[in-house]
């Protein structure tokens, strides 16, 4: 037994020193190289990337993530952004549910993760003024999605966004009771959201359906069609 053992590990090293000299003494058993291919080699070779490139004539270069979905499910505590509005934060949040199921039969805050928030494809936009020039200025970055489905709930104290079309009925806008909304545009500005309670935030829920959706900073929001500082953009969506 202990003489088989030992001619087997006696094989193996015998291997092993034969494979590491003939990789010193011959290094073209186990070197590697550069290939140069000709130009028809590389005409042949085909195929696509998850990820595409644009720079517009505006100055708007756009890198989109076509094949990428995300799902998540997130509880936040408290979230604040940005301090433009010079006394206040452009996002104050708190209790954030990002996915689950938003309000309960209850009117309460549930938090069940059975439903996510689903990003079907990402890109980041960067606008630039003057972008073929040395003194070119990046105007505003946005990172978002063309395709956003889910629930953001939780107590808006502060909230700076922008709504291509926003329905809800029963929303107050820093205490003040608003008409219906039916699907116009809507700006919120630094706005306190409360939904049935005028005096202080309560639980909101804002609902996407396979929308677009942005989070975008913004240097002077002049020309630009977003606020200064930091704003989310949804291009519909339901607030409840």
């Amino acid at each position: 037994m202990h003489k088989a053992a030992s001619r087997k590990i006696g094989i193996f090293l015998t291997g092993l020193i034969f494979l590491a000299g003939a990789g010193i003494l011959n290094p073209s058993l186990c070197s590697a190289g550069m290939h140069e291919l000709s130009d028809g080699e590389m005409a042949a070779v085909n195929g696509a990337g998850f990820s595409s490139f644009t720079l517009d004539s505006s100055g708007l270069a756009t890198l989109n993530f076509d094949g990428i979905t995300l799902s998540t499910y997130t509880e936040i505590q408290s979230l604040k952004m940005g301090y433009y509005g010079g006394s206040w934060w452009d996002q104050d949040w708190e209790d954030r549910s990002v996915g689950g199921t938003g309000k309960n039969s209850l009117g309460t805050y549930s938090s069940d993760n059975s439903n996510d928030l689903v990003f079907n494809g990402l890109y980041i936009k960067a606008k630039f003024t003057n972008v073929d020039s040395s003194s070119r200025q990046l105007q505003y970055v946005q990172i978002g999605t063309n395709h956003l489905s889910g629930d953001i709930s939780g107590y808006f104290n502060n909230l700076s966004a922008g709504f291509g079309s926003l329905t809800g009925t029963g929303v107050y806008k820093n205490g003040i009771l608003q008409p219906p909304y039916g699907g116009g545009p809507e700006t919120f500005n630094h706005d306190m959201v409360s939904m049935n309670s005028g005096s202080s935030p309560s639980l909101t829920t804002i609902t996407a359906n396979n929308t677009g959706f942005n989070l975008c900073l913004d240097s002077t929001g002049v020309g630009t069609g977003n606020p200064k500082g930091y704003s989310f953009h949804w291009d519909s969506a339901t607030i409840h």
